[in-house]
């Protein structure tokens, strides 16, 4: 096949000849380190995002278009790449299923999972409620709260919702005093829920930078200030929070999102220490998980360059989040506090 805007960079950025195509209309673009990581994606779809649009006009991509197809009728053609099927959008393959044995690890608590209608959040839910959690789900979407409670009870499980948005201030009491209402107390309190911002830093809106900070850092600030008090009169409790591997390192047009990441193993790290030893206080810094996260920087594919990077080779579930944070809620993890606990394949090993 000739080139073409729907020829995957992967291909495109292996040819000089068409490097210096894309450096002629966009200087730099072959050597910019985001190309490396959309190299599974095509220029067609990377030219949609919001980013892209001042550089990639519609006037520079027919340009570019047009000098592609040039090298194809000159007898350039495109390799097609290898399947990598074996370690992405193949469901036998992505679909790493945990084997567990549930020994209600969990029983008798009460567990509140933000973010608990889909990814990370659903999976482990399911899982706590299969060691003998009630688990109180929380979440914007009532349809997708409902769907998760009816999977929870149709195993043998309990569990209700409460909707409510985190990026409201408002939303962390609505969420405990609804949880002590239903089951009278709170033993295990995850903050998972989470928002991903791409933009760079000087092209960020104040309004977006203060949202990513109030989804991803104040509203676990806050819950976890609003369960303490129970935890502590009870003698134990646990809380929980899906930090990133952005936490410990940077990423290019992440800055808000980075930022609120490093900011929430701080406050980690300080709620460990001031709510000890009643309480204990972990995160999980997921690498690349296959979550509906992924969905604003264009899904899986736009992490496929990243998979030759990863030790273990795939990108991984959310259920494998879930089994961590299973040990962080149990006794299992009864001398275990403070920990910031990377689950990424060893990507950054």
């Amino acid at each position: 096949m000739a080139y073409s805007l729907d020829t995957k960079m992967k291909v495109l950025l292996k040819d000089p000849e068409a490097c210096e195509v894309l450096d002629r209309h966009i200087p730099g673009m072959s050597t910019n380190p985001q190309m490396k990581l959309a190299s599974g994606m095509t220029l067609n779809k990377i030219s949609k995002f919001p980013q892209a649009k001042d550089k990639m006009t519609p006037e520079i991509m027919e340009a570019i278009n047009k000098d592609l197809r040039a090298l194809g009728s000159a007898g350039k053609t495109a390799e097609v790449p290898k399947d990598k099927s074996s370690k992405i959008g193949n469901e036998e393959s992505t679909k790493t299923e945990v084997q567990r044995v549930s020994v209600d690890k969990l029983k008798g608590k009460v567990a509140i999972i933000t973010g608990a209608t889909s990814g990370m959040g659903r999976d482990t839910a399911v899982i706590f409620a299969e060691e003998g959690a009630k688990v109180m789900i929380t979440g914007r979407d009532e349809k997708r709260a409902l769907e998760v409670v009816e999977e929870i009870k149709k195993k043998g499980g309990e569990a209700a919702y409460v909707i409510a948005d985190i990026a409201d201030r408002n939303a962390p009491d609505k969420i405990v005093d609804e949880a002590v209402a239903k089951y009278g107390t709170v033993d295990i309190l995850f903050n998972n829920a989470g928002v991903f911002l791409y933009n760079r830093a000087v092209e960020t809106e104040i309004e977006d930078w203060d949202k990513v900070m109030q989804v991803n850092v104040t509203s676990a600030y806050l819950l976890s200030k609003k369960v303490a008090p129970i935890m502590k009169a009870k003698g134990k409790g646990v809380i929980i929070n899906t930090s990133s591997i952005a936490s410990v390192s940077s990423r290019y047009g992440g800055a808000a999102y980075c930022a609120s990441k490093h900011a929430l193993n701080g406050l980690t790290l300080s709620l460990a220490r001031e709510l000890a030893p009643e309480i204990r206080v972990n995160s999980i810094l997921p690498g690349i998980i296959l979550t509906p996260i992924l969905d604003p920087v264009g899904g899986v594919d736009a992490v496929e360059g990243l998979i030759e990077l990863i030790p273990l080779s795939r990108i991984g579930q959310g259920s494998e989040i879930g089994t961590v944070a299973l040990f962080f809620a149990s006794d299992d993890s009864s001398y275990v506090t403070g920990q910031l606990l990377r689950v990424n394949g060893g990507l950054d090993c």
